[in-house]
């Protein structure tokens, strides 16, 4: 069964690198808050580790920071990188449902995730 590759994460790392991400573009929590159309309070738990984020929101810090999805997720062995996992499904050896259940994530999120690899603005 798959799991969800953001739920699994370490979220205190995955918030260290974001709240770094942040500090270099020089944005406030409010900034933050604004590109995810959440509370600061929330940006502040996701930075601290105790608050999962959602897969676009993760694509949205990354790019108002700069900053690729590779710099921010790490590859789950089980599955192989998520590049990998794109190369895959760009190669029809994998369905995008199959994509988006290895992700453990909705196939919406799973194309944002596909095409922020690819480079492509979504």
């Amino acid at each position: 069964m798959a799991n969800n590759v953001l739920e699994n994460m370490d979220l205190r790392s995955l918030g260290k690198l974001l709240r770094q991400g942040r500090e270099r573009q020089g944005m406030t929590l409010e900034n933050a808050a604004n590109t995810i159309n959440v509370t600061e309070a929330t940006v502040a738990a996701i930075e601290r580790g105790d608050h999962h984020i959602k897969a676009g929101e993760l694509i949205k810090l990354a790019r108002a920071y700069k900053q690729s999805i590779s710099d921010l997720i790490c590859p789950t062995p089980a599955f192989g990188s998520v590049q990998q996992m794109v190369v895959s499904l760009d190669q029809g050896l994998i369905t995008e449902g199959q994509f988006a259940r290895q992700l453990g994530v909705n196939r919406l999120d799973a194309r944002y995730i596909a095409e922020a690899w690819r480079g492509r603005e979504v």
